[in-house]
């Protein structure tokens, strides 16, 4: 479990308790990773300003560096290249 407590943003006392577990965060991404339809379900799991670094594979020749637009509209185009998504 993951607690998070902030106190006093901007001049306002503010107390926020958050419990997360983790591993259950990490299992819904494998899921939806694996069973989406559009890349637009993945949004929940990153952050606006994701910089994703990918390095020479199989898929990608080149390195590349993608931001969250880049990834959904990366994800139209591989959801064509494969039959299947297995993780």
């Amino acid at each position: 479990m993951l607690r998070l407590i902030i106190i006093n943003l901007d001049g306002l006392e503010i107390l926020i308790k958050m419990e997360v577990n983790l591993e259950t965060i990490a299992i819904n991404f494998i899921k939806t990773l694996q069973n989406r339809n559009s890349a637009q379900e993945l949004s929940q799991f990153y952050h606006p300003e994701i910089e994703q670094i990918e390095f020479p594979n199989t898929v990608t020749k080149n390195k590349a560096v993608r931001s969250l637009n880049d990834l959904k509209q990366g994800g139209r185009k591989r959801q064509k290249c494969f039959t299947e998504r297995r993780i």
